[in-house]
């Protein structure tokens, strides 16, 4: 078992996975290409001092030009503190004359934008990640960057394939047209891979992403800006942790390419000498903790223990972003497991295994009653419940409340099926028809699962816009492309970059991601409820994988599971297929 080099803690999570057997940790002192740590911030100029006078009334306001500040640590014993040039200015400073900092338009430049400015200027070295918090300002921030960049010979081929895939429209295609990228989960998964195979091929020269980048793939460049924002009262779970600082800290410098990388730590901030503490976390920072055992988890069991009391259906209410909810799960999963494989059940109860969490070795023993006695609360409903359902839930992957919803929606279809009646499967089409006549996509996007995966505004902060997920699904399996199903069901939505790249997002995770799962699962279940009344009726089973590759024939989705990345080619040559196939003539009996 191979364990991350920034667990404080190493030593212990080693001593739980083995059950005290010894000494089992075995570590290797290889080490990275040497990294510079260098800190970042903002100097207003003050020769460019300018009163802009208050209209309407309002009260003057002092603008200053700003310039970039780099403080830099070749050494642990040296510093070296360096400005960017007065002449071009990488943002303002606007103060009202309260002598406070003035936000919104024509107003003080957001961090991202003086950091984006700063990273351009990086680039002169090679290679460069630069990581933010929200995928909003990752967009905004490759913008930045790319607009004071000319076009780059080397990135044309991949903008054009970008282009036939999200639309001509998409901000991501005019940033990769000047070498910069941007990359978070809203992507489709292969643009996704397209952006991190560019930047290791150095085909672009830089990405701006969300930390999901970091913690999950290797991808090594020259520079790395850490760019994260963090403010006052800001929920401490929103924050990079030290341990994501030096995930994104280890992709600086390329081993076999250089031997030195730089690691930079943006601040909005005067800089001072500590901050370069930041960049070194200790061994206690980077302590491995089970979210069992945080203050959010302790207060969202006080509230189960609460729902408890009131009402016996209460593992059923738990969500399933809490900590509560995922322990519920842990353990009705943990029951099913030794129903379905006795040989484990006559070793070990279901108590044995929930105490070797490793949350049991940190918890103190008053709170470990406390989760026994939750985990005795889901016991007792899984005795309750029938066995093909305690299968059901604890195969869905959701929240149990959420499996409960789906299993009701799957009988629900199962009834229609057999009212419409017939023999053998049914077709895509007769499938999806039922599957929007029953309204199960609606009902699988109320679900707390479904989170943001289907939201659309008219403009970055104006109303919602309603959009009925079933003639998208429809359009989108049969093949149309994305600026088509942008322009055809966002009509309202003005801005046309911005209705693409909301259909983008919609299609990638509400359709790709959330609703190929649970469609699946409600087929897959509506299926085993047929086959439980011996019905000869069955939808579908392929059509989860029809929602997840936009395509409406079995060939072309074969062709993209075997890596063929054009969607409309799949699409084009499962076609051919289909139609080149003979007629089956339809048997028919006399009477």
């Amino acid at each position: 078992m191979l364990l991350s080099g920034v667990m404080g803690n190493a030593a212990s999570l080693a001593a739980w996975t083995s059950a005290g057997q010894g000494d089992v940790l075995f570590t290797d002192d290889w080490r990275a290409p040497r990294r510079l740590h260098v800190l970042t911030a903002t100097d207003k100029i003050e020769a460019s001092r300018a009163v802009v006078p208050g209209r309407r009334g309002a009260a003057d306001k002092t603008r200053y030009d700003l310039r970039a500040h780099l403080a830099v640590r070749p050494t642990s014993a040296t510093e070296q503190h360096l400005v960017t040039s007065d002449d071009t200015p990488i943002g303002q400073l606007v103060i009202g004359a309260d002598n406070r900092r003035k936000t919104g338009s024509g107003n003080t430049s957001p961090a991202y934008v003086t950091t984006a400015r700063t990273a351009r200027l990086l680039l002169r070295a090679g290679s460069l990640l630069m990581v933010v918090t929200q995928r909003a300002t990752a967009r905004d921030a490759a913008k930045v960057m790319a607009a004071e960049l000319d076009d780059d010979p080397r990135s044309q081929g991949l903008a054009d394939a970008l282009a036939a895939r999200l639309g001509v429209d998409h901000p991501l295609v005019g940033c990769v047209r000047k070498g910069v990228a941007y990359h978070h989960a809203g992507l489709p998964v292969e643009v996704q891979e397209a952006v991190e195979d560019a930047i290791r091929s150095e085909t672009i020269r830089a990405v701006v992403a969300t930390s999901t980048l970091t913690d999950g793939v290797n991808l090594p460049v020259r520079t790395v800006v850490i760019a994260t924002t963090e403010y006052e009262g800001q929920d401490p779970g929103q924050r990079m942790s030290a341990a994501q600082l030096l995930n994104a800290v280890g992709r600086a410098g390329r081993a076999g390419k250089e031997s030195e990388g730089w690691i930079v730590l943006a601040l909005q901030k005067t800089l001072e000498g500590s901050d370069f503490d930041r960049l070194t976390p200790a061994p206690s920072d980077l302590e491995v903790r089970s979210t069992l055992a945080g203050d959010t988890a302790l207060a969202a069991l006080a509230e189960a223990e609460a729902l408890v009391a009131q009402t016996q259906d209460a593992i059923l209410q738990l969500p399933p972003d809490r900590e509560t909810g995922g322990f519920v799960n842990y353990v009705w999963l943990i029951l099913h497991t030794l129903e379905l494989v006795p040989d484990l059940a006559n070793t070990r109860t279901w108590q044995d295994v929930v105490r070797r969490l490793f949350a049991f070795t940190q918890l103190p023993d008053d709170l470990k009653s406390r989760w026994l006695a939750l985990a005795d609360v889901v016991a007792a409903r899984y005795a309750q419940t029938p066995q093909a359902s305690r299968r059901r839930w604890a195969q869905a992957g959701t929240s149990l409340g959420s499996a409960a919803v789906i299993e009701s929606i799957a009988a629900a279809l199962a009834d229609q099926v057999q009212l419409i009646g017939g023999l053998g499967e049914r077709s895509l089409d007769e499938t999806l028809d039922v599957l929007a006549e029953q309204d199960v996509y609606a009902q699988l996007l109320q679900l707390p699962e479904a989170t943001r995966h289907w939201r659309f505004r008219m403009s970055p902060r104006g109303a919602l816009v309603e959009v009925d997920a079933a003639p998208v699904v429809r359009d989108w399996i049969a093949g149309r492309d994305l600026s088509d199903l942008a322009d055809t069901h966002l009509t309202e939505v003005a801005d046309s970059a911005f209705r693409l790249e909301q259909m983008v997002d919609g299609i990638s995770e509400g359709v790709q991601h959330y609703l190929a799962w649970t469609v699946g699962l409600v087929i897959a279940q509506a299926n085993d409820i047929l086959l439980s009344r011996l019905s000869p009726l069955q939808l579908l089973a392929s059509t989860a994988a029809h929602l997840r590759y936009g395509v409406d024939t079995p060939l072309a989705i074969d062709l993209l599971v075997r890596d063929v990345r054009s969607r409309t080619l799949a699409r084009d040559l499962g076609r051919i297929a289909r139609d080149a196939e003979p007629v089956k003539p339809v048997e028919t009996r006399s009477r």
